[in-house]
């Protein structure tokens, strides 16, 4: 699939990419759930013309790397982090 047909069909069955990410990080699921939340949140903001969104505005958008990116700073950024996240 195209990174856009990815990042759409992550947005219809985000459940499975939160197990997914619980298991294979060895994160706590409620860190999980809120941080997967507030990356689809953030880039499925829409423009000011409210045509787009904002991720449809990007040259490239592969969803996995950004949302392990996002994890990984985490820590920085969220109150809720656990002490260490685990690097990708």
């Amino acid at each position: 699939p195209t990174p856009r047909q990815a990042f759409l069909e992550f947005l219809k069955s985000q459940e499975s990419e939160i197990k997914e990410l619980v298991e294979a990080r060895g994160l706590p699921e409620r860190f999980i759930r809120g941080e997967v939340k507030k990356f689809v949140d953030y880039w499925t903001e829409p423009t000011a013309n409210g045509k787009r969104q904002r991720w449809e505005l990007q040259k490239t958008f592969d969803y996995r790397r950004r949302l392990a990116t996002w994890l990984l700073k985490a820590d920085e950024w969220s109150k809720d982090a656990p002490e260490k996240v685990i690097k990708f």
